[in-house]
Order: C-alpha cells, then sequence, then structure tokens
C-alpha cells in the first residue's frame, strides 16, 4: 500500500468507516472486516475501506399493444396509472456500481 491509501485508510477508520484487511501472502484474496480497534499490521496485511454494495433499480412498466408507459417506481403506481387496455406490468431490475 501506498503512503497515501495508508493514510486514507486510517483516517476512513477514525471517522467510522468499517475497513477490511486481507493477508499478503493469501491466494484466496477473501477480505475480512476487522475487530475494533485494529491492530495496524502494514506490512502482512493490506487494507481498504469496505465497498458500498451494488444498488439495486427498481422500476415498473405498463404494456400495451401499440406502446409502453413510462416507468414507475412501485408497482401499486404503475397499477393505478394504468389505462383498461393494459396487457402486462413488467418488472425491471438493475444493479449498479454507482
Amino acid at each position: 500500500m501506498t503512503e497515501q491509501e495508508i493514510s486514507d485508510v486510517v483516517m476512513a477508520y477514525a471517522t467510522g468507516a468499517t475497513i477490511q484487511a486481507v493477508r499478503k501472502a493469501s491466494a484466496d484474496d477473501l477480505w475480512c472486516s476487522i475487530a475494533n480497534p485494529p491492530s495496524w499490521n502494514f506490512e502482512d496485511y493490506d487494507y481498504r475501506i469496505k465497498p458500498e454494495p451494488p444498488k439495486l433499480m427498481e422500476q415498473w412498466i405498463n404494456v400495451y399493444t401499440d406502446h409502453v408507459s413510462a416507468p414507475y417506481d412501485t408497482k401499486a403506481n404503475a397499477d393505478e396509472g394504468a389505462s383498461v387496455d393494459r396487457i402486462a406490468c413488467k418488472h425491471l431490475r438493475e444493479v449498479t456500481n454507482d
């Protein structure tokens, strides 16, 4: 780790971030959250700020014979906004790392 990476991890820990560690000689690359307070060992371990989980974006659209509706944020809203000629209500999911 560079001095800047070490500084960033230690500062993040000081502000309450969850820190993870992996043994440098390990072949499995399994990052584990560390206990509080950490016993920093930059010779044998690499550290990182625990990454945020991917975000799940969900939307519902109404399907008609000649078009689809604008997306709705809930199925209830899609149902409420549907007209009588709706063929289906489709659930869309997208995972992003933004």
